[in-house]
C-alpha cells in the first residue's frame, strides 16, 4: 500500500518534465519526459564512454547523417556518424 504513493510520484514527475525541443545551428535537439529519449540531428559526436553505443555503420548504413539517439538519460546511444 505505500508503494501507491511513490508510484504516483514517479508518474507525476515523468508527465510533468514534458518535453522541449531547441534549434541550433547544426541542427535540432529534442528531449522527451527530461532526457528519457534525446535526438539530435546534426551531432557528430561520438557516444559518452559510459554508454553503449551501437553505430549507424554496424547495421549497414553508410551514410552519415549526424543523428544521434539517446535512450534512458544517454545509456543506450544510437548514432549514425
Amino acid at each position: 500500500m505505500k508503494r501507491i504513493p511513490l508510484f504516483a510520484a514517479a508518474v507525476a514527475v515523468a508527465v510533468l518534465s514534458g518535453c522541449a525541443t531547441q534549434k541550433t545551428t547544426t541542427g535540432r535537439n529534442v528531449s522527451v519526459l527530461g532526457g528519457l529519449v534525446d535526438v539530435k540531428t546534426g551531432s557528430y559526436q561520438s557516444a559518452s564512454p559510459t554508454a553503449l553505443e551501437l553505430n549507424g555503420s554496424m547495421l549497414g548504413r553508410n551514410n552519415p547523417g549526424g543523428t544521434k539517439t539517446s535512450l534512458l538519460w544517454g545509456l543506450f546511444t544510437v548514432t549514425n556518424n
